[in-house]
C-alpha cells in the first residue's frame, strides 16, 4: 500500500505522503491532513492484546526482574502455541484454529467498519494463514477517518510529482512512504529436498521452484514493492 497525506496540526508544515500497505498508516493518519493508502491485496487483521503497564508495574519489574521475564515467557509461549497449531499441526486440527481466527478477524472488521463497500474492499479472498496476518487495533479504524482514502485499483507508474493509478487517476504527492516487503524464501530457505513422496523443492536459475505442484487451499502468493 501507499498513501498520500498532508499534515493537519498547525504550526507543522503541510505534507502529502504515500505509504505502503501495513500497520504504518494508522500512525501516519494521526498527524497528516490527507492520506491515500494503496492496496494490492487485502490482509487478515485480528485485534492486538495491548496492555499498558502502569508505574506500579514498572517499579515491580525494576525491583523483581523475574516478574517481567515471566510475563514475556507467557506471551511468547502463547504466540508459539498459536503458530504451532495453525501452521505445524494444521492437518491435525483440520484448520479449525485458522477458521476461528478468520471469524475473529471478520468480527473485528465488521465492528470497526460500518461501510459495506469499504468492508468488502478490505476483505481477503484467500484463507487465513495463506499470508502473514496483522495484529492491530487501529488498522481498520484508520480507514474510517474522512482524510484517509483506500486505493485498490493498482499503480500504473510513479512520476516525479505523484502516482498514476491503473484507473488513470493521478495523485500529486509531497512524500512517498514505502514499507517494503522482503524475500523471505530465498534468504531463509535455500535448496530443500522434501522426502516422502512429495515434490522436491530446489533452486533453479536464481529462483526457488517446485518441481511438482503442491495443492494449497485458496492460497495465493504475491510480492511487495
Amino acid at each position: 500500500m501507499g498513501g498520500r497525506f498532508r499534515r493537519h496540526r498547525p504550526p507543522r508544515r503541510r505534507h502529502r505522503h504515500r505509504c505502503h500497505r501495513g500497520p504504518a498508516h494508522p500512525e501516519l493518519a494521526k498527524t497528516v491532513a490527507d492520506l491515500t493508502v494503496y492496496q494490492r491485496t487485502p490482509i487478515w487483521v485480528v485485534p492486538k492484546i495491548d496492555v499498558r503497564f502502569g508505574e506500579r508495574a514498572k517499579r515491580l519489574f525494576a525491583r523483581i526482574p523475574l516478574t517481567q521475564r515471566v510475563i514475556r515467557w507467557l506471551t511468547d509461549s502463547i504466540y508459539e502455541v498459536m503458530v504451532s497449531v495453525a501452521v505445524r499441526h494444521y492437518g491435525t486440527f483440520r484448520g479449525r484454529f485458522n477458521v476461528s481466527a478468520a471469524d475473529l478477524s471478520k468480527t473485528h472488521r465488521f465492528l470497526s467498519i460500518r461501510d459495506k463497500e469499504l468492508r468488502r474492499r478490505l476483505t481477503p479472498d484467500y484463507d487465513f494463514g495463506c499470508k502473514r496476518p496483522t495484529f492491530s487495533n487501529g488498522y481498520y479504524r484508520a480507514f474510517t477517518k474522512p482524510h484517509v482514502h483506500l486505493q485498490d485499483a493498482g499503480i500504473e507508474r510513479i512520476e516525479a510529482d505523484g502516482i498514476v493509478g491503473k484507473d488513470g487517476t493521478k495523485n500529486v504527492i509531497d512524500t512517498l512512504v514505502l514499507a517494503t516487503g522482503f524475500d523471505l524464501w530465498e534468504a531463509n530457505f535455500p535448496s530443500i529436498e522434501v522426502v516422502g513422496g512429495m515434490a522436491a523443492i530446489s533452486e533453479s536459475g536464481g529462483a526457488t521452484r517446485v518441481s511438482r505442484p503442491i495443492r494449497v487451499s485458496r492460497c495465493r502468493t504475491s510480492r511487495t514493492i
